[in-house]
């Protein structure tokens, strides 16, 4: 048992002088410096290219989000383009729309449109009243108001029927509410007259620019 262990302990012996011995040659501390140096390059190239590969990752998802906004702004602006169309054909629409039943009384413009539209009908209006609309419009409103009109005119028959008939289609929302026709004979002549009771209507509180 003292022989074997003898035996043993020899063998230890001489493999750790044998390997202090190679540990020793040139050789063995340059394999040992390059493994060294190595590991060490991996090991805090690790902990180099590790934020590199964190930023390249936030990068893409900044570049998904970037993509995903810019296809959003695509649609609204499409959209918009759209929009903008559609109001450029409907304008001429609007504009007719804002004289039909305009943002405020506009009497001066009414009274123009009656006057014009006599001498082109060959009346001969012989009064006229307005009444029934503030002169200074003080709040919007939804709800139409009306220019309270009363027209006397004198001509033949057809011509005071042309005058009613275009009253109704000048570029101004009337609405003719009732009229009232007399004839009488002077001197072989026979004149007629009408008494003409119409409204006007229009926007209180919302001028035209």
């Amino acid at each position: 048992m003292k022989l074997t262990t003898r035996v043993n302990r020899g063998g230890y012996s001489a493999y750790w002088r044998r390997l202090r011995t190679l540990s020793q040659a040139p050789s063995a501390k340059v394999s040992g410096l390059v493994s060294l140096t190595i590991f060490t390059v991996a090991f805090f190239g690790l902990f180099a290219i590790l934020p590199t590969f964190r930023t390249i990752a936030e990068l893409t998802r900044e570049i998904d989000d970037a993509k995903a906004v810019n296809s959003s702004l695509a649609k609204k602006i499409k959209a918009l383009e759209n929009a903008e169309e559609v109001y450029s054909q409907a304008l001429p629409r609007l504009t007719l729309i804002d004289a039909v039943v305009p943002g405020g009384p506009e009497f001066d413009r009414l009274a123009w449109q009656i006057q014009w539209l006599g001498a082109d009908s060959g009346v001969n209006i012989t009064s006229g009243s307005f009444g029934g609309f503030p002169l200074l419009s003080t709040k919007e409103s939804s709800e139409l108001s009306q220019i309270e009109m009363e027209l006397t005119v004198q001509g033949d028959y057809g011509a005071i029927k042309n005058f009613l008939a275009d009253l109704t289609k000048i570029d101004r929302l009337v609405a003719i509410n009732e009229v009232n026709i007399t004839s009488k004979g002077s001197q072989g002549v026979q004149v007629v007259t009408a008494n003409i009771q119409a409204l006007a209507y229009f926007l209180p509180g919302g001028e035209n620019d």
